[in-house]
């Protein structure tokens, strides 16, 4: 019976301990104009020592503003990818990168 309730209790606790709340990346664009310009960004984080997040959580929202980079309001058809690379004794370095065509 006890450890029933020791299972029942991690299960729930996995289901809610690790959440995080929707992003939003950018309104909804409108259709790409045919032949708009293809545009590419990223961004990186490090987690120290595989524990401590610096600048992981921005990532996504920097990697789509350098993509912007001032030459529209959005993106339209974007594609987006997770890569990663380890340094021995630091750590790894998480890199997202967003692709799409700019909608002006």
């Amino acid at each position: 019976m006890m450890m029933r309730r020791i299972v029942v209790a991690a299960c729930i606790a996995a289901l809610f301990a690790c959440a995080s709340g929707p992003t939003l990346v950018g309104p909804r664009p409108v259709d790409p104009v045919p032949g708009s310009e293809l545009s590419r960004g990223s961004g990186c984080g490090l987690l120290l020592f595989g524990v401590f997040p610096i600048r992981v959580n921005s990532r996504l929202e920097r990697a789509y503003r350098d993509a912007l980079d001032g030459r529209g309001t959005s993106l339209a058809d974007t594609e987006i990818s997770e890569s990663w690379y380890w340094i021995p004794e630091i750590g790894p370095i998480l890199c997202t990168s967003v692709a799409g065509r700019i909608v002006r």
